[in-house]
């Protein structure tokens, strides 16, 4: 974890893949951050025995991540990332941009 970052209040981070925070980065209230997601290859297992892949979150220096966001399992976001709030980021987001919805896309470039 960078210097200078802010985790707010009912925050969850399951780091079972890993998770990297830069410095400067504000994480609002509610979000969510899962470095993990199963895997639904066997159709013999029920759902809730399927394995879990560990895949690592990277939030990049000079990141704003509004309330109730989910970052997923192997995403990247880049620096100077505004993410709106109840957005579900399940890709990688590029350097200075503003994010947002569900799934989350390029709101605006800044």
């Amino acid at each position: 974890m960078g210097s200078n970052v802010s985790i707010h209040n009912d925050c969850h981070i399951n780091a079972l893949g890993g998770v990297k925070i830069g410095n400067s980065v504000s994480i609002a209230h509610q979000t969510s951050l899962i470095a993990a997601n199963h895997d639904w290859t066997d159709p013999l297992l029920p759902i809730k025995d399927q394995p879990v892949l560990p895949a690592p979150i990277v939030i990049s220096e000079d990141v704003w991540i509004g309330c109730s966001c989910q970052i997923l399992a192997g995403v990247t976001v880049g620096s100077r990332v505004v993410v709106a709030a109840g957005a579900v980021v399940a890709k990688d987001v590029l350097p200075n941009r503003i994010v947002g919805g569900v799934p989350a896309r390029e709101i605006k470039s800044i």
